[in-house]
């Protein structure tokens, strides 16, 4: 999608749809969306054929310009604070602002990985995770959304990399901390046999090291 067929778009279903205010993002490429009429906080920006759409509560959407219009429409409404917490538009816009960072990250290793866990095969969007090898408190803002500080992980090998039970060699080979029990192993599917990851980028090194020497329980 084009700068200019995007900034089109958007502009005019969100002005038909309850957001009368279109303010350019600090990268140019996407729009925040907000309303003198309500307390609402969007972010949009463009992904591939699709509108990426990040409000402050709500799940994030990825949606076709069919569903534009209707899908802003619905968040007028919708993405509200829970009873209690003030809608302060400074930390609304950083609330959006982390989970669009979340959002980058994980796309980028989806793209890296075909959307499935490099490890086990798994494939469940819902089961997988976009793990950190440097940890996002350790990371600078660059890091935070590089696509190769980490891997897309299923859910429990995403826990033993974070926690680190696991770790991988240079070249993608699984290392298990001999912390882990050895029946334990044997019901996390971890087998003596070697296991190794299909692929490693250079990019990928610098992070590997960082997580070996500082999170692997070795």
């Amino acid at each position: 999608m084009n700068p200019i067929s995007f900034d089109t778009y958007i502009r005019r279903d969100a002005y038909r749809n309850g957001w009368d205010n279109c303010e350019p993002d600090a990268e140019g490429t996407g729009r925040w969306l907000s309303s003198t009429a309500h307390e609402g906080l969007l972010h949009v920006f463009p992904e591939s054929d699709l509108f990426v759409i990040v409000p402050t509560y709500q799940p994030i959407r990825r949606v076709p310009l069919a569903e534009l219009a209707s899908t802003l429409r619905e968040l007028a409404q919708s993405d509200t604070a829970p009873k209690g917490e003030p809608p302060l538009r400074t930390e609304r816009q950083q609330m959006v602002t982390t989970r669009t960072v979340q959002h980058r990250y994980r796309a980028g290793q989806e793209k890296i990985w075909s959307s499935k866990c490099p490890l086990t095969g798994l494939s469940i969007p819902a089961l997988l995770r976009a793990s950190h090898a440097k940890p996002w408190k350790n990371c600078t803002d660059a890091e935070r959304v590089a696509p190769y500080n980490g891997f897309l992980l299923e859910a429990r090998m995403d826990a033993l990399f974070d926690q680190g039970y696991i770790s991988f060699a240079d070249d993608g080979t699984l290392i298990v901390s001999p912390r882990l029990a050895v029946e334990d192993r044997q019901a996390l599917g971890l087998h003596a046999v070697e296991q190794k990851l299909p692929q490693i980028a250079p990019d990928h090194l610098p992070y590997l090291q960082w997580h070996r020497a500082h999170i692997f329980l070795a």
